[in-house]
């Protein structure tokens, strides 16, 4: 039985003010949407508060493995173990967050350097020395500018955060959203709901799982999204498991007086592709179990560190091709630029040779450390 009102603010569903609701939201790569769950004003209102503290808290995670979404993600302020501040962007390439410009008077000479994150901001810094030193000639100085590519030598120190009040209502709403989608009316997930429509409810629905791992097939070389669905007519129970990342995992009782038909569905994505994923789950918490998760104690720190090391290994592994693919990609390009060779061009095999002669000469310093940190920094 469908919706006949939005299941978040309880307003008659029309033609007017239907809207396509994202299963799990696209700002972490969600695909999957469903008609007649919620109304246009709830969709931007949530989506604008709940969905976008989620989109926040995954940001860096989203950046890191390029996940694939209709709209660029937004660049993350990210740091080095030093204290070196950098934008972190969607293509995985980073650059300086801060405008380094030195000036150095030597006898009757001045020198100056500076280091410009965009052809925008060089220009401009250029236009205001030459204001100050008339002498100078704006476009002898950008003729010597270089666009230079380097790697860090350094980790990054990246912050895992993920729940709280918003967030957790995002994730709650996907998991109703998807309970929806397999043909279950909303009103009858009276936990989820009582959450959800009541901003001062406690978070007494749901909690972090890792009491014991429910996939049975966990993907080794991929990063995913699942939400899933346990329904039980002799326990009268309605949960819903919902993963983020491969890496953040909830377990949310939708309904306690569940009187539907047996329930077993789920969906999983791989976000940096938009390809669905076979995922298969074991629903083998017991009731205690399942009460110590939504009181807060669904995890024990050797269990939650143990699987969050296992998908930062997947996760760190996927960036990392990804930064090799993307290092050897901008090589064999900037050498055809260098051998005067355009994009559509027709390149006969001699002349490829040259850009991969040139090209492999400006990929060495990356595969110098490419290599370096896959042998643990030895």
């Amino acid at each position: 039985m469908l919706n006949q009102t939005c299941a978040l603010c309880s307003e008659k569903l029309t033609d007017l003010n239907k809207t396509r609701e994202h299963v799990i939201p696209h700002s972490i790569g969600g695909r999957l949407k469903v008609e007649g769950f919620i109304c246009q004003s709830c969709n931007s209102r949530k989506g604008d508060s709940w969905d976008a503290e989620l989109a926040a808290q995954f940001n860096w995670l989203a950046l890191m493995i390029g996940v694939k979404r209709d709209r660029k993600l937004t660049p993350e302020l990210v740091q080095t173990a030093s204290g070196e501040k950098y934008f972190l962007h969607p293509t995985g390439s980073m650059t300086p967050a801060i405008f380094k410009y030195t000036e150095i008077q030597d006898s009757e000479k001045t020198k100056i350097s500076f280091v410009g994150r965009t052809q925008k901001e060089v220009s401009k810094k250029v236009k205001e020395i030459v204001k100050r030193f008339p002498q100078l000639d704006s476009q002898d100085i950008l003729s010597t500018a270089k666009v230079q590519t380097s790697y860090l030598d350094e980790p990054l120190q990246m912050t895992l955060e993920f729940g709280g009040p918003l967030a957790g209502r995002s994730i709650v709403k996907t998991a109703l959203a998807f309970a929806f989608q397999s043909g279950i009316n909303s009103e009858s997930c009276k936990s989820a709901l009582h959450f959800l429509k009541n901003e001062q409810a406690p978070s007494s629905c749901y909690g972090l799982s890792y009491l014991q791992d429910l996939i049975v097939n966990r993907p080794t070389d991929a990063a995913f999204h699942c939400v899933a669905l346990h329904g039980s007519t002799t326990e009268k129970t309605l949960y819903a498991y919902v993963e983020y990342f491969g890496l953040a995992r909830w377990l949310i009782v939708l309904s306690n007086e569940y009187y539907g038909s047996e329930m077993h569905q789920s969906y999983a994505i791989n976000p940096t592709t938009g390809e669905t994923i076979d995922i298969r789950l074991d629903w083998k918490l017991n009731r205690s179990e399942i009460e110590k998760t939504i009181n807060g104690y669904g995890y024990s720190v050797e269990i939650y560190k143990a699987e969050v090391d296992l998908a930062f290994g997947i996760l760190y592994g996927l960036s990392s091709k990804r930064s090799f693919d993307n290092a050897l990609e901008v090589s064999l390009r900037t050498a055809a630029v260098s051998l005067g060779i355009n994009a559509d061009e027709d390149v006969s095999a001699e002349r490829w040779k040259e850009v991969v002669a040139l090209g492999m000469q400006e990929f060495q310093p990356f595969l110098i450390r490419y290599f370096k940190s896959r042998r643990g920094g030895h």
